[in-house]
């Protein structure tokens, strides 16, 4: 196994998987996955940075049979730009937390992409997904933290290129070879930068990394020679990253059994402080903004640095803002898409409690655990919450599918929709996108 090489090695992994590779509870996994990612490119397809995107898409692609989610189809190359974009943008999808990135949003649109040119069925979507998805985790296992704490390099765009590429490459039907030289072409273009966080290009680095990996796969199928060591080479992945060699890649272990999903459309270090303050608030006998009030909130020293915006300008801002998300949360009782908005960023109530909340750091925590102290002039509670080994249930992220997806499915059929993503194995991939395709409250951006 050493002398085949970390790419190689990747490469066969992916050409050898089947259907009957893939463990029951992985394949269940993998097909949550797509319910959550319908859901959250639903929501994210309608806001105007997305629709930005979508025209400007159109100006450059727009023929071809691959569904842009919340209006029409295009070429793969950009329905994996435009669907990886609206997948993500909102904050809404799930993670990989040794990885420490979002695999689904980049690598199922692009799988999306290509199973529709193909009509192939879910079960070839969910073995190039799963193949993608652990060409991602496995290198984000040795690669995210780094990339994340020292690079500052966005894991997202960057393995997103390498999963895209991997499952494209499968539903290509590329031989291992080939599949090698997919993963070559998308290395060296890798890429995505933390400085993103915050703004409407953070989402950009989700589609970036998915359609950069389409278009190494179909590069690849050209004949096109990309370095085939460029995980293990002297100036690969692993070099550039300083990272030691790794030969265990093509392990039997299946990383997405670890994939964690959110009930709450902000960043992830934040999804556990929102469990304990949204806790704590059911605890409290009242909630008068204008009253006296302080909330500690603490957290791992990074997740901390990345989430501690007292005051954001801009809805984007907000989904990174732990005092933004507490704030609206202990106001409202929940947290959900609808009160992202410019009002809300300057409510009088929010800005009041926003000015109470400290967050402070602590480097024996890790990124699943919040710890809260609350109090007013009559009390204090402390609460402690960690989101890691529970996971939300099946009938959470079918909830989450219809509410988001509903608007294009229907309320009649969502649910049975939901079912067929779940239990089908001859579900056409085509069949499944097609009610996305239409406008929904479509408003031309200028």
């Amino acid at each position: 196994m050493a002398d085949l090489g970390s790419t190689a090695t990747l490469a066969a992994f992916v050409d050898d998987l089947t259907p009957q590779g893939i463990p029951a509870d992985v394949e269940h996994m993998a097909r949550l996955c797509i319910l959550d990612w319908i859901a959250c490119a639903s929501a994210g397809a309608t806001i105007p940075e997305t629709r930005k995107l979508r025209e400007v898409v159109f100006q450059g692609s727009a023929d071809g049979a691959s569904s842009l989610v919340g209006g029409g189809t295009c070429d793969a190359l950009g329905s994996a730009l435009h669907n990886a974009y609206a997948s993500h943008v909102l904050e809404y999808d799930d993670t990989h937390p040794g990885a420490f990135t979002h695999i689904t949003a980049p690598v199922l649109a692009a799988a999306l992409a290509v199973a529709e040119e193909r009509d192939s069925t879910l079960q070839d979507l969910v073995v190039a997904f799963v193949a993608g998805y652990e060409t991602a985790a496995r290198l984000g296992i040795l690669l995210g933290k780094s990339m994340f704490e020292v690079h500052k390099v966005h894991p997202t765009g960057f393995l997103g290129y390498l999963g895209a590429a991997a499952a494209a490459g499968k539903l290509l039907r590329l031989p291992k070879d080939r599949i090698a030289s997919a993963l070559g072409i998308a290395g060296i273009q890798a890429g995505g930068l933390l400085e993103s966080i915050g703004t409407m290009s953070e989402g950009y680095c989700a589609a970036h990394g998915s359609q950069g990996g389409v278009m190494a796969a179909r590069l690849a199928l050209a004949g096109f020679e990309g370095p085939t060591t460029v995980i293990e080479g002297g100036a690969g992945v692993f070099a550039a990253f300083g990272v030691p060699l790794d030969t265990d890649l093509g392990s039997s272990r299946f990383e997405m059994r670890r994939n964690e999903f959110k009930l709450y459309p902000t960043c992830g270090f934040i999804q556990p402080a929102l469990d304990a303050v949204l806790g704590a608030r059911e605890s409290w006998q009242s909630v008068d903004p204008r009253g006296k009030l302080a909330l500690a909130i603490r957290l791992w020293t990074p997740a901390a640095d990345l989430v501690d915006t007292p005051r954001p300008t801009t809805t984007t801002e907000a989904r990174f803002s732990a005092q933004f998300c507490a704030a609206v949360a202990w106001l409202d009782g929940y947290l959900d898409n609808s009160q992202f908005t410019e009002e809300r960023l300057h409510d009088r109530d929010v800005i009041s409690v926003m000015q109470c909340i400290v967050i402070e750091r602590d480097d024996t925590m890790n990124r699943h655990q919040a710890r809260i102290t609350l109090s007013d002039s009559m009390r204090t509670m402390e609460r402690f919450a960690t989101n890691e080994g529970h996971p939300p249930s099946e009938a959470a992220i079918v909830d989450k599918f219809v509410r988001q997806a509903g608007k294009f499915y229907g309320a009649t059929s969502v649910r049975a929709v939901a079912r067929a993503i779940l239990d089908s194995n001859q579900y056409s991939v085509v069949e499944l996108l097609a009610p996305t395709r239409s406008s929904y409250e479509w408003i031309s951006v200028t």
